[in-house]
């Protein structure tokens, strides 16, 4: 935590992750211009399962690397804010989904941008909350919850 070069070059290494995923999250959110991916996709059930699985887990990445970014910058920075922001966007986008276990990663790591963010009692409701999830979660999710109320 106190070598400033080092962080400095992680802050570097996760912008530069950051400015990937959100290319590949637009490349594949949006269609082409010709149109073939959005008939791709409507053509072939799998393929358009297989694009939308794709599109979560770069969200859930996106989410992360902001997160991550966020607690390599000074506490009570604004681009610290901002990463936080970010990552809480990227979460939101992910609860909603079906596919489990992202819903439940994606509100962990909504509780854990409020942590950071200062709001240590509006993290512990989220935790809470999500601990009478029903139906219950896996043990190594529960893990991860115990360890985001450890922090």
């Amino acid at each position: 935590p106190f070598d400033e070069p080092l962080r400095a070059r992680a802050r570097e290494t996760v912008s530069l992750a950051i400015q990937s995923l959100e290319e590949l999250e637009r490349s594949l959110s949006e269609p082409t211009k010709d149109g073939a991916a959005g008939k791709r996709a409507t053509e072939d059930g799998s393929l358009s399962h297989e694009l939308r699985l794709g599109l979560q887990q770069v969200r859930w990445q996106l989410g992360l690397a902001y997160r991550n970014l966020a607690e390599l910058m000074p506490a009570e920075s604004q681009a610290r804010s901002n990463a936080l922001e970010d990552a809480a966007k990227s979460f939101r986008k992910l609860i909603g989904v079906a596919d489990d276990p992202l819903p439940f990663r994606a509100k962990l790591g909504l509780a854990s941008c409020s942590r950071l963010k200062g709001d240590l009692d509006r993290s512990l409701e989220m935790l809470a909350a999500l601990e009478r999830t029903e139906p219950r979660p896996s043990d190594e999710l529960l893990d991860e919850l115990v360890a985001e109320r450890a922090r």
